[in-house]
């Protein structure tokens, strides 16, 4: 765990330095990929499977995912709430996608929403890219 250093009020003649833990660069690490993918009419749908892991160091509740849809794709973008997520943790769960023909479907990077109170009850918002694994 990465430690930043924290300044206590000098005390006396003593400066005391205490370290605090540090929150990941990305707070989740996230990959998904695509099942049952078909074509038809003109439109590519199927399945996008996400897995997401608590890479934040610390312990967070109230998890809302949803995906931001890029290059004409479409999610059925029902929000996923996750009650908790434990460091190190993981979660999964499953969105439907359509996109027409024309666009290359499965895409490399999907980016999703994550909304979270961390360990101090302070509500997050970030957005993380995902990437494809076969």
């Amino acid at each position: 765990m990465k430690m930043k250093p924290v300044f206590a009020p000098v005390v006396g003649a003593f400066l005391l330095f205490l370290t605090q833990p540090t929150l990941a660069e990305d707070p989740f690490h996230i990959t998904f990929e695509q099942s049952n993918v078909s074509s038809a009419d003109g439109i590519v749908s199927g399945l996008v499977v996400f897995n997401i892991v608590n890479a934040s160091g610390v312990d967070v509740t109230n998890l809302v995912f949803s995906v931001d849809g890029q290059n004409h794709i479409t999610y059925g973008n029902q929000p996923v709430v996750v009650p908790a997520l434990g460091a190190g943790e993981a979660a999964q769960f499953v969105e439907q996608f359509s996109a027409p023909g024309e666009v290359a479907a499965p895409e490399a990077e999907a980016t999703l929403k994550v909304e979270y109170l961390n360990a101090a009850d302070e509500q997050q918002t970030v957005y993380v890219n995902g990437t494809l694994v076969q």
